[in-house]
């Protein structure tokens, strides 16, 4: 089973204290998808299951957008001491035409 993030609207960071020194998280429908990807496929805070997943969606509104397959999951530091330390998705952005991007990408999550 995929993981699944859920994206809400774009949301403002403070690049002084993101983990990645991101300026925006969330769906954009003004960035292209590879763009949305990189912007969220970390920082998250993942359990041990999802080591054994290779493929992770990004749902918006209930919707599957993206899916992307997993090469596998990185640490990601905090940036900021006393915080916990969260990871990140490394992969592929799959596209149209692919049997398992036109399997999920519009399905409900």
């Amino acid at each position: 089973m995929p993981i699944n993030f859920k994206l809400g609207p774009t949301v403002p960071q403070d690049p002084a204290v993101d983990d990645w020194s991101r300026t925006w998280t969330g769906w954009s429908p003004t960035h292209t998808d590879q763009e949305n990807f990189d912007q969220n496929r970390g920082v998250w805070v993942l359990g041990p299951r999802a080591a054994k997943e290779r493929i992770a969606t990004f749902s918006v509104e209930g919707a599957v957008r993206m899916v992307a397959a997993i090469t596998r999951l990185e640490d990601v530091p905090a940036k900021v001491p006393g915080t916990r330390g969260k990871r990140a998705v490394v992969g592929t952005l799959l596209q149209k035409g692919d049997p398992v991007y036109d399997a999920m990408v519009g399905t409900e999550v």
